[in-house]
């Protein structure tokens, strides 16, 4: 964004490396997240996932795309337990403003 003095604000537009380097810093935190993950799954969070990817194969397997794509992407609810605590995440949100990710673990 562009503060235009006497104007108000534009929003600028993105050049093909602005593009790039979002996908870029992208990959390495859903990298980053897949690694907490995993480091954090326990036996019933793995029983659940495999549920999720059978109840997906078989929605696809009839055709029903909508449904498969709900049963391997929506988020089912996790023990409290293996949530990641909101402060894991400060150093995140300070580096890239992304306050919706600490509100989301809160």
């Amino acid at each position: 964004m562009r503060v235009l003095p006497q104007r108000g604000v534009a929003v600028s537009q993105l050049t093909l490396q602005d593009v790039v380097e979002v996908y870029q810093l992208r990959e390495e935190l859903e990298g980053f997240a897949a690694c907490l993950a995993a480091e954090r799954v326990g036996p019933a969070d793995a029983e659940g996932f495999a549920a999720d990817h059978g109840r997906a194969v078989a929605a696809l397997a009839a055709g029903e795309a909508r449904r498969a794509y709900g049963h391997s992407v929506l988020p089912r609810r996790r023990p409290q337990s293996r949530r990641m605590p909101s402060d894991a995440l400060i150093g995140v949100h300070h580096e890239t403003g992304a306050s919706g990710a600490v509100e989301a673990v809160k």
